[in-house]
Order: C-alpha cells, then structure tokens, then sequence
C-alpha cells in the first residue's frame, strides 16, 4: 500500500510537469513490485492449471486492477479458460472457469 500511494504522489506531481499521455511511472523499492509480479503469474498459473485438470471453477483473492490485468493475461495465454472479474472495491476478485 505504502509503494502504490508513493506511486499515486509521484504519478499526480508529474501531471505538473506535463510529460505527456502517454508516460506511464512505476516505483519498485529493492525489487519489491518485480517479485510480487513474479510470485503472483505463479500463483494465476498453479490455479488456472488446476482448473483446466479439474474443470472446476475457482475464484482468486483480492487484486488490484493492476493484478487483475496481469491475471486475465495469463488465463488467457492457456487457452481452454475464460475469467472474469467479480466484487466490488478491494473485494473485486477474478473468477477462472473452464470454456
């Protein structure tokens, strides 16, 4: 929470200095947000693997939009999946099903 609301301070100061539409800012401290991404393709893989065995649905936990974006990436790549995004607010959660 603490690196996105930094990301947010950073992201509005640089609205001031008008680079652009098109320039997108990202803060990693030591790597952090790398290895959440890295742990969390992990994680959407293991689960969407289950699923295309199994062929029983299963719903992720709470994501940012941003996890959720890199997530519906993955399960689409497989192929044989479809996901979609439930909830509301920090409930909102993705729901990996078999096509």
């Amino acid at each position: 929470e603490s690196l996105d609301a930094l990301q947010t301070i950073i992201r509005l100061l640089s609205h001031n200095l008008d680079l652009g539409p098109d320039v997108r800012i990202s803060v990693d401290v030591n790597g952090y947000r790398r290895e959440r991404e890295e742990s969390l393709l992990i994680f959407v893989n293991d689960v969407a693997t289950r699923v295309k065995s199994t062929g029983i649905a299963e719903d992720l936990r709470p994501m940012t939009s941003y996890e959720r974006r890199l997530a519906h990436q993955v399960i689409e790549a497989m192929g044989g999946l479809t996901s979609s995004s439930t909830g509301e607010g920090l409930e909102r959660r993705i729901s990996i099903r078999p096509i």
